[in-house]
């Protein structure tokens, strides 16, 4: 990024809460794949080395999940 260029805001596609009866609410799927892999990033910076597991983490996302598709994962510790 050159100097004099503002940053983009990866919160500006998010509009209202998202549910499962609400998917309008979802930004764009640029937006959603900044956000997404942002929030994976701070937590893999923010967790100490001996503790970054992936069963440990909250936020994941690999760029080569599948051939020609990505992952992006929440995990909230719910075993339903």
């Amino acid at each position: 990024m050159s100097k004099g260029q503002q940053q983009p805001n990866i919160w500006q596609g998010i509009r209202g809460t998202i549910t499962t009866r609400a998917l309008t609410a979802l930004p764009d799927i640029s937006t959603l794949k900044n956000l997404c892999q942002s929030l994976a990033m701070l937590e893999a910076i923010m967790i100490p080395p001996d503790e970054r597991e992936f069963d440990l983490r909250t936020y994941l996302y690999e760029s080569d999940w599948k051939p020609g598709r990505t992952l992006a994962k929440m995990d909230n510790g719910s075993n339903l």
